[in-house]
């Protein structure tokens, strides 16, 4: 027989912001934070996918906003944290996986094509 799942209490909720979280990784860290009780903010470039991710964590019960960011523009990251903490207050846990990659060689990989690798990845 299974146990009976159960969502742990936090009190109070954490606030999370997820960076990177239209997909992968951190569309999945999203999910499991909400799960548990904590006010998920999460950022990407990829708006209609947030608002996917905040609607599915709104119908499982959680809680969730979308802030749309492109971490490779700085100006872009300041206002979205602006947007975050006038939202939720402070944060207390970031989570960063944003990232980009080119499936070719360094040889062929253009010089702004490396550019975003860089400004996205670090």
């Amino acid at each position: 027989m299974r146990a009976k799942e159960r969502k742990p209490a936090l009190t109070p909720p954490p606030v999370v912001w997820v960076v990177g979280a239209s997909t992968g990784i951190g569309r999945e860290i999203a999910r499991a934070f909400a799960a548990i009780g904590a006010l998920v903010c999460v950022s990407g470039r990829r708006e209609p996918l947030l608002t996917k991710l905040v609607a599915g964590i709104g119908r499982q019960g959680g809680r969730a906003v979308a802030v749309p960011c492109d971490i490779a523009h700085p100006s872009m990251v300041a206002a979205a944290w602006r947007t975050v903490r006038r939202i939720s207050g402070p944060v207390d846990v970031l989570v960063n996986t944003a990232g980009v990659i080119v499936f070719k060689t360094f040889s062929s990989t253009t010089l702004d094509e490396f550019d975003e690798i860089i400004a996205t990845n670090l």
